[in-house]
């Protein structure tokens, strides 16, 4: 994969996509690939919030309750005022970073993003203490229209692949793995609203196996978290267990350019406010997607299929008002299984970068991208 790391400049744009671990007993999708599934749809259909993570609950796995600032993160230079000697006094960088982190919440996706959560603290450490931004904004979603969409018999009707009838209640036919573990049934009616059950709107209260099964308590009337949020990497921890009964037909570049799109960060949008012309913005893409990365999805599954990665890099990039210098893309892919991923990885130049799926500690990924983060924040211009 020849996508390199670089550095463009701050305040617009930093899209930071991150796939996810595969899983080497990831459940089978009706081919027999590995991984969750089947598809990418670019529509904004009706979808939750997912769910993650493996135990359900809200505190995060590093224990501790504020963020601060870590002893023992990564170190960089930080830009004007901190440790680089050649930086320009009269240089002030980027104030402001909205991250959206999309993941995964297909049945294989348990290590994924209990990796991510293990590595979330270390990271938002090393930024506190490297980048010059301080004012985040921090929204997750997830992959699919439906977060309990194999555990709910009476909404799907028996539709899942590897199931005879409905999850809910019952063990998962393979060794080991439960999908809808800690959800019981019922909930996605009861506890969910209709922008809890849209794909590309912010979780809020992830519901299915494996997740948190409970409101995360996110700080005011917003579906994304702030840098002033009570508790805010167990928050994050919370918010970010979208679990694992979400539809073997993924959807997390459609989530993307949902969660981006003009119509869901209007005023009246279930992401208001999230998105900021004069803040960086970090795309963390978590997903073991395969099969449904390519483009031979026929038109009578998905109808349009789920659009090009040329598309995408344009959503990207009309999301923050056509500032490319300013854009950065992280990917971790299932490797030559999603090469689609890679290739819109590829479209951003020498701001992309490709990582393996597998890591165990994401901080091998998240730490190179402080650095990333800080230069291309010190080296944007002004807005306007």
């Amino acid at each position: 994969m020849n996508v390199k790391m670089s550095v463009a400049r701050c305040s617009w744009a930093i899209a930071l996509v991150l796939g996810a671990p595969a899983c080497a007993d990831a459940v089978r999708d009706e081919d027999g690939a590995a991984g969750s599934g089947l598809g990418d749809d670019p529509a904004p259909g009706p979808g939750g919030e997912g769910t993650s993570g493996d135990a359900p609950g809200g505190g995060g796995d590093e224990g501790g309750e504020s963020s601060g600032i870590g002893d023992d993160g990564p170190r960089y230079d930080v830009g004007p005022g901190g440790d680089d000697p050649d930086a320009d006094p009269g240089q002030e960088g980027c104030g402001k970073i909205d991250f959206l982190f999309v993941i995964d919440n297909s049945s294989s996706m348990t290590q994924a993003q209990q990796s991510l959560r293990q590595s979330f603290p270390r990271f938002l450490d090393a930024i506190l203490a490297n980048v010059a931004a301080q004012d985040f904004h921090i929204m997750v979603v997830d992959s699919d229209a439906d977060p309990t969409y194999a555990c709910e018999e009476s909404v799907h009707g028996n539709e899942h692949p590897l199931l005879e009838g409905s999850a809910c209640g019952i063990d998962f036919p393979l060794p080991g793995l439960d999908i809808c573990e800690g959800y019981d049934c019922g909930q996605n009616i009861t506890e969910l609203d209709a922008q809890d059950k849209t794909l590309g709107c912010g979780v809020v209260k992830p519901y299915g196996g494996k997740a948190s099964n409970r409101a995360c308590g996110v700080d005011g009337d917003r579906r994304y978290l702030t840098e002033s949020q009570s508790d805010i990497e167990g928050t994050f921890d919370c918010v970010s267990r979208v679990g694992i009964s979400g539809s073997y037909i993924e959807q997390p570049i459609s989530a993307m350019r949902a969660a981006l799109s003009d119509e869901y960060n209007a005023p009246s949008g279930c992401n208001a406010g999230f998105l900021r012309d004069d803040a960086v913005l970090v795309v963390v893409l978590i997903s073991d997607d395969t099969v449904g990365a390519s483009e031979g999805i026929p038109d009578d599954v998905v109808p349009g299929a789920f659009g090009t990665p040329q598309q995408w890099y344009d959503d990207v990039l009309a999301a923050k008002n056509g500032v490319e210098e300013a854009i950065v893309v992280l990917g971790a892919f299932a490797n030559a299984d999603a090469q689609v991923f890679v290739d819109f990885v590829e479209l951003f130049g020498e701001r992309g970068r490709v990582v393996g799926v597998g890591e165990p500690d994401y901080s091998v990924f998240f730490d190179p991208a402080v650095e990333l983060i800080d230069t291309t924040c010190d080296q944007l211009p002004p807005e306007g």
